[in-house]
């Protein structure tokens, strides 16, 4: 049994917002550095996108998966796609929801697009909008191959998640109805953690994964979030033979501290406000102000505000046979912070990863070894770097102002001080608002 580091959620060059140069070459390449050996394709149901995946990957009928490699980087990838279901519900609202979808072949893929075509055009959007009933939706692709998998992504999200503040669900039976039983997985996304859903009884049945949603190839993006299996080969049929046991085989997500992803806390985004000043809370002041004390718009709630409202537990419950998690920053971002660069890809960091990464082997050797320690970095970077890095992987760091309404969380590493000057000197009106109520 080896361990395999999984991204299953990506965008590919076609998607809105992405990198036009994001092709199976740079992707293969940077998730060789960042230590990641199963990627996802994304994007399968476009089909300019397929059609370069089908020149390009191979199957290995030795694992039973894809895999491209060029020189010396290699990557097994899995056929994935993500789409955006809309449908009328009972009270004649649409509701949009994000699904990821994973398929055991090309022509399995192409079976899914022929179907899928009936409700959306798939040429229009490579994460393309069907008008379906969501068990309908389960069904028709079941009906193709059995192995396909469907993940509700980023379950939280509040305008495309499952269980979303403004668009979601209140319970996971209400979306799938008499599907129910053919959803075995939820995706975390950024702006949650394993422990929001541990926080909610009713979706302790399923097992949980976590993924990058990139849109561009470089490290801070790729396998920023992602997930560890424990398997005798790479094989598709392994993976998901694992996500719906929950067994020993799906060993451990990655993940964010949940305040880095841009909606945790509930916000307004600063380009709402003529002088740019940013708004955040936390939900229980939300809920008494209800709109934004600058602009008075509706404020955004954020992940957390979605998950008190639906707990049944307190936050932080961890429930029975929980699978480990581990929090991380890519370490692009370790190093631009320790120098103050704004930008995560800039050459000095650039310079400095790819030293790193060469000694070391990957990204996720560097973070995820044990033995990597303080005096084995110090031989390679200087003392401040070294301390920085050794800080996150012992999970000293933390985000203030916290992700909200679009924006990510500000990095700070270290422990957070929670004393008397730090309250005085934080300005935030939302931090404001939590000493005045």
């Amino acid at each position: 049994m080896v361990d395999y580091i999984a991204d299953l959620h990506i965008h590919g060059k076609y998607s809105g917002g992405c990198s036009k140069n994001l092709d199976i070459e740079q992707l293969t390449y940077y998730a060789t550095l960042k230590g990641v050996s199963i990627l996802a394709t994304g994007d399968f149901t476009y089909p300019k996108w397929l059609s370069e995946l089908e020149n390009k990957l191979v199957f290995d009928e030795n694992t039973g998966s894809y895999l491209f490699e060029k020189n010396n980087f290699k990557v097994y990838f899995i056929l994935q796609t993500e789409v955006n279901t809309i449908a009328e519900d009972g009270k004649g609202e649409g509701k949009r929801i994000h699904h990821i979808i994973l398929a055991p072949t090309f022509d399995v893929a192409k079976q899914i697009n022929d179907v899928l075509s009936r409700y959306g055009n798939l040429e229009a959007d490579a994460r393309p909008t069907l008008k379906i009933l969501i068990p309908e939706f389960i069904e028709v692709l079941k009906e193709i191959d059995d192995l396909i998998e469907i993940i509700p992504a980023h379950i939280f999200t509040p305008w495309y998640g499952l269980l979303g503040s403004f668009n979601g669900y209140d319970h996971i039976r209400d979306c799938y109805e008499n599907k129910l039983s053919e959803i075995h997985c939820l995706e975390t996304g950024l702006s949650a953690d394993p422990t929001y859903i541990h926080a909610i009884s009713w979706l302790d049945g399923y097992s949980i994964i976590s993924c990058s949603d990139l849109h561009s190839f470089y490290p801070h993006r790729l396998g920023r979030e992602a997930t560890v299996f424990n398997l005798r080969k790479p094989s598709y049929k392994e993976i998901i033979e694992a996500i719906r046991l929950n067994d020993e085989r799906l060993k451990m997500t990655i993940e964010f501290r949940p305040e880095e992803g841009k909606y945790n806390y509930d916000g307004c985004r600063p380009d709402h406000h003529k002088n740019r000043e940013d708004f955040y809370s936390h939900p229980y002041i939300t809920d008494k102000i209800k709109n934004c004390p600058i602009c008075k718009r509706k404020i955004t709630r954020g992940v957390l505000s979605r998950v008190i409202q639906l707990s049944d537990r307190p936050l932080g419950f961890k429930r029975e046979k929980a699978k480990p998690f581990k929090y991380l920053l890519p370490l692009t971002e370790i190093i631009a912070y320790t120098y103050n660069i704004s930008s995560p890809w800039s050459s000095k960091v650039i310079e400095i990863y790819k030293k790193l990464v060469t000694v070391y082997g990957s990204e996720y050797n560097l973070l995820l070894s044990d033995s990597v320690d303080y005096s084995d970095l110090k031989q390679y970077v200087d003392e401040q770097l070294a301390l920085n890095i050794c800080a996150v992987k012992k999970g000293e760091f933390y985000f203030d102002p916290p992700g909200h309404d679009g924006v990510y969380g500000k990095l700070k590493i270290g422990v957070r001080e929670q004393t008397a000057e730090y309250k005085k000197e934080n300005k935030n009106i939302g931090q404001k608002l939590l000493t005045e109520y």
